[in-house]
């Protein structure tokens, strides 16, 4: 059960429901026995390398979803991966070309990282995922260049009416309030407490 790191970057970005939902998800698989594997999803300000006027909200962001999917995860016992502080998360290597998405090579971080810990959990392991790519290729900057304009740009401009202007307001925001002030919030719009 992955919460994406794409829903915090959302305008309707909710901790408490975002918790809430996780929490009756595996709550309702684990009354079924099953092993649920969760994770705390790395910060895109790190994975995007954005400017701090971005960058810290949404750190702020990811610390509160990861905060609540470590209550859910200890609350029922799941198998939680820490993507977070997980070294070699923010390799580009381990990210598509969009990065929001793992590469190959990214998928095999994650699944070697479950089945070391499902290993720990005394599961028994037939075979350990192979580090190494079967085939895919590392995104090179021609392939980073080709999905901007083939597929990026056309991301961007479904973007344009709710994800781009909702961050420029998040980073004016964190500018002002860097700066000492720290605007009335306004009509219909949810403050969320900073975390560290």
């Amino acid at each position: 059960m992955l919460v994406g790191v794409n829903d915090t970057l959302r305008a309707g970005f909710d901790p408490a429901r975002i918790g809430a939902d996780l929490d009756h998800t595996v709550a309702a698989l684990t009354s079924r026995g099953a092993t649920v594997l969760t994770a705390r999803m790395p910060d895109p300000g790190r994975m995007f390398g954005l400017p701090g006027v971005l960058s810290r909200p949404l750190s702020r962001r990811t610390h509160q979803l990861n905060l609540v999917t470590d209550q859910v995860a200890a609350r029922h016992g799941t198998i939680h991966l820490d993507l977070a502080e997980h070294p070699s998360t923010y390799d580009r290597a381990m990210w598509s070309v969009d990065r929001l998405h793992p590469s190959e090579r990214g998928h095999r971080l994650v699944a070697r990282g479950f089945a070391e810990l499902l290993v720990a959990a005394g599961w028994p392991l037939h075979a350990a995922p192979d580090a190494e790519p079967c085939g895919g290729a590392t995104p090179s900057a021609l392939g980073h260049a080709w999905w901007l304009a083939t597929r990026g740009t056309a991301w961007l401009a479904e973007r344009c009416t709710d994800l781009v202007p909702y961050l420029a307001g998040m980073a004016l925001q964190e500018a002002w309030e860097s700066a000492g002030r720290r605007p009335a919030p306004a009509a219909g719009r949810t403050n969320y407490a900073s975390g560290p």
